[in-house]
């Protein structure tokens, strides 16, 4: 299955980045990480789409397209995204800064076929 990309920057001016959108505007404290996860948890929903279904006793969540974010190197709240993502079923590609050709790297952490099963 495709799904669409939707692709934009963790946190707005940090660092510049093919985008326009982003899913924070700023962090206010890198060590709050329920609010991280709650803002992370808004953003998908708002954005991305989640589809809910409960299986048996089993309750899924798929996301309804494939998120890309450019990395601005604040780990914690990276992690947070990678969490989150996971929790909700959603397709996610991490791009990294490449230095040395001054190009962004793509990082597949899951796609379709790897958190929906």
């Amino acid at each position: 299955m495709k799904l669409e990309k939707l692709e934009t920057g963790l946190i707005r001016g940090r660092h510049d980045m093919p985008v326009s959108s982003y899913i924070f505007d700023k962090v206010e404290d890198m060590f709050d990480y329920a609010e991280i996860r709650k803002h992370i948890e808004d953003f998908i929903n708002a954005e991305v789409g989640v589809k809910y279904a409960e299986d048996g006793i089993v309750y899924t969540s798929r996301g309804l397209k494939h998120l890309v974010v450019y990395i601005t190197g604040l780990t914690a709240v990276a992690c947070e995204l990678v969490d989150v993502c996971n929790a909700m079923g959603v397709p996610l590609t991490l791009m990294h800064y490449d230095r040395d050709t001054g190009n962004y790297r793509p990082q597949v952490l899951s796609t379709v076929e790897s958190v929906w099963y």
